[in-house]
């Protein structure tokens, strides 16, 4: 008789489950004592301090699927390094269900690293002041969200990469990077209600990248749009009007608020002249790539909304300069050196300031973030195919990650 009221316990959960109700699961508490943490179990777990100055390659790893990790506002601070990860879902077995939330990653050479990780996400965390990018999705990373994510300070904001497609990208606040949002091969991404703005080279780049759907979001940045690779994909830049509170504080949902910051923007100098919170004319961005609904603003519409508030507010990120001017005569590689183009490369990388190294990796006759990606990319073809010496950007002997962060520096 004794064991009966576990019995009835047990019963009683297998009910809930049985009927679709979640059975609470204690979270696991994680404290950093200056190694990696690995998470190699499902579990729900919640880190219990911050983590400043990390010199770990990667400080958190995370192997199993059907984990959660809460970073109860705390940071993930690294030093800066080549080759580091501030947090890391690798998929060499099918790594699934990851969800990160409520944490600060900065400092890293990839804050956010998702490798072939599926129906996982970043939410609600404050990713800034890292080298390459805030987070990255890529080797056929998919179905990946990243969601109401404060993305600043960094190389890249998101980078999609290789294959991660059928991705979603919303309520995010990206500012501020060298590009916000760069999509390299990867198909089917859904981009809304993101305010990408103050991005000092582009606010998205889309190389041979398709069938995605970007609506509702506001775009304030010098450079709103850029497409590179031919063919250029086809994306929808708006949905058929309906109702529901827009980006720009109208009653109608559509396209996308399209600004600068000389106030030469779309959006800011079309009229709408029918008051029906549509600019009069489609935005036509590119063969295959038009906005029929861009948003107008409307009444009491603020040009310059004040931030979204985070668990924790982010510690001042340095303002990065300007890129330096770019060389405008590349010289091109002999061809007695055997280096073929890069696959993905329009043509035969080249040397755009004659110091021996290849740095317009895609041989589009000047050096951009585009040969970044590339290299990043690539770097596997690029140490079996081409002479190391030519790519070898920080001389360690080796094309690595380092490398990468060191073309990205010397844009």
């Amino acid at each position: 008789m004794k064991g009966r009221p576990f019995i009835c316990i047990a019963i009683l959960a297998s009910l809930l489950l049985f009927f679709g109700f979640a059975v609470p699961v204690t979270a696991t508490d994680v404290t950093y004592t200056g190694q990696a943490i690995t998470i190699t179990s499902p579990g729900s777990y919640v880190l219990k301090n911050d983590i400043t100055d990390s010199t770990l390659v990667t400080c958190i790893e995370i192997r199993a699927s059907n984990v959660v990790v809460d970073g109860g506002g705390h940071l993930v601070d690294g030093t800066g390094t080549g080759d580091s990860i501030g947090i890391s879902v690798r998929n060499p077995e099918g790594v699934r269900n990851v969800t990160i939330r409520n944490i600060r990653v900065r400092d890293w050479e990839r804050g956010v690293s998702l490798e072939g990780a599926v129906d996982s996400s970043v939410e609600s965390s404050v990713l800034e002041g890292n080298l390459f990018c805030g987070a990255v999705f890529y080797l056929n990373a998919t179905g990946n969200t990243l969601a109401g994510c404060t993305v600043t300070g960094n190389g890249y904001g998101l980078v999609l990469s290789a294959g991660a497609s059928d991705c979603a990208v919303r309520d995010n606040r990206i500012e501020n990077n060298e590009c916000g949002l760069y999509l390299y091969d990867s198909d089917g991404v859904t981009v809304t209600k993101n305010i990408v703005a103050g991005n000092w080279d582009c606010g998205v780049c889309y190389y041979l990248s398709g069938g995605g759907s970007v609506y509702d979001n506001r775009f304030d940045n010098s450079r709103n749009v850029v497409f590179d690779g031919e063919p250029i994909a086809a994306n929808a830049w708006s949905v058929e009007p309906r109702n529901g509170l827009n980006i720009a504080g109208g009653p109608l949902v559509g396209g996308n608020y399209w600004a600068r910051p000389d106030g030469t923007g779309f959006s800011e100098v079309i009229a709408d002249s029918d008051s029906d919170g549509f600019s009069d004319v489609p935005l036509d961005l590119a063969p295959g790539n038009v906005d029929a609904h861009p948003l107008a603003p409307s009444v009491g519409f603020i040009p310059t909304p004040e931030p979204t508030p985070t668990a924790q507010a982010p510690d001042p990120t340095p303002t990065a300069e300007p890129p330096t001017p770019i060389p405008s005569l590349p010289i091109p590689i002999p061809t007695a050196s055997g280096v073929a183009m890069v696959p993905g490369g329009s043509a035969g990388p080249t040397d755009t300031d004659a110091d021996g190294l290849y740095d317009d990796v895609n041989g589009n006759g000047r050096k951009d973030f585009a040969d970044v990606v590339l290299y990043f990319n690539q770097m596997t073809w690029i140490a079996g195919n081409a002479p190391v010496s030519l790519f070898d950007f920080n001389k360690n002997g080796r094309i690595d990650f380092s490398d990468v962060v060191f073309l990205f520096n010397h844009l």
